[in-house]
């Protein structure tokens, strides 16, 4: 490995020391797999999803590679690939010139489905947050159209909306909602699944409910009439399909249940949260 080639990149770009050494491997897997190189600079030209804006290191793995490659400035991504930003790297990825994603430093993002059926003229997205943060605004779905975004815990259907979701090293999975109404389940397969849905109020209030004190041992019990049970303070996304609108956000637990839901006043004033609604601004027409 060139020692010197590598101390550049980590120094120039702010890339992860472990992301530059994939990158210096991939030099020799473009050497001793040519065919597999040429199919990855074709996608680049083909791909559906569109790199309109990257600032710092964006790093792609084609299904083709075993190692990480560079996505430069318009260039495109397509199914099977995963895409990286470094420690200090943001990009957007259009999809339809009006749909866009963002990703913030240090997130890495798998392209499980991202296809155009020719036929209806509808796209069909299956994204996946594996870690880090993402920002979606997408105002330019039809109503054949299929975009989903999940993480390891929990599964987003989307319409119209703006959002933004941001998943730990420890799965724990957040989902905020800026604009528009987004269909939550435990996994994407739940989201189409016939079961009761529940609205974020609703269940807020569940959730706030408190645990009933176990009785004393040996201690007498009164005896009333029937009332109500209540439901539990952990709800399992299995058991429900959620309903996030406008200025809500649900936060699931590495184990998969749900663990607050309510409003929120805002989307923050993270410098992430200024930089969107600076390229939200920008992008739009005048």
């Amino acid at each position: 490995m060139n020692l010197i080639l590598l101390a550049l990149l980590v120094v120039a770009t702010g890339m992860d020391p472990a992301l530059a050494q994939d990158f210096e491997k991939s030099r020799a897997a473009q050497e001793a797999a040519p065919a597999a190189v040429q199919a990855a600079r074709v996608q680049l030209e083909t791909g559906l999803g569109l790199v309109s804006f990257r600032e710092g290191l964006l790093a792609r793995r084609p299904g083709e590679l075993p190692d990480w490659l560079d996505a430069p400035l318009r260039s495109r991504v397509e199914e099977g690939d995963r895409v990286r930003t470094g420690s200090q790297g943001r990009a957007e990825i259009e999809f339809l010139d009006r749909n866009v994603l963002r990703l913030a430093p240090a997130t890495t993002l798998r392209l499980a489905r991202l296809l155009e059926e020719e036929r209806e003229a509808a796209i069909k997205v299956d994204l996946e947050l594996e870690e880090g943060d993402i920002w979606a605004e997408l105002d330019d779905l039809d109503e054949g159209d299929s975009f989903t975004i999940r993480s390891q815990v929990m599964g987003a259907a989307i319409t119209g909306t703006a959002l933004k979701m941001s998943v730990a090293e420890g799965r724990e999975t957040v989902l905020t909602v800026m604009r528009g109404e987004v269909r939550v389940a435990s996994d994407a397969a739940g989201l189409v699944d016939p079961r009761p849905a529940i609205d974020i109020d609703s269940l807020g209030a569940l959730l706030a409910r408190p645990k009933a004190a176990p009785p004393t041992p040996g201690a007498p019990v009164p005896v009333a009439g029937p009332v109500p049970v209540a439901g539990p303070r952990e709800v399992s996304l299995a058991e429900w399909l959620v309903i996030v609108r406008d200025m809500q956000e649900i936060r699931i637990g590495a184990d998969g249940r749900i663990q607050t839901a309510g409003r929120i006043e805002s989307a923050g004033d993270s410098d992430w949260v200024r930089w969107n609604l600076e390229r939200s601004r920008a992008r739009q027409p005048r």
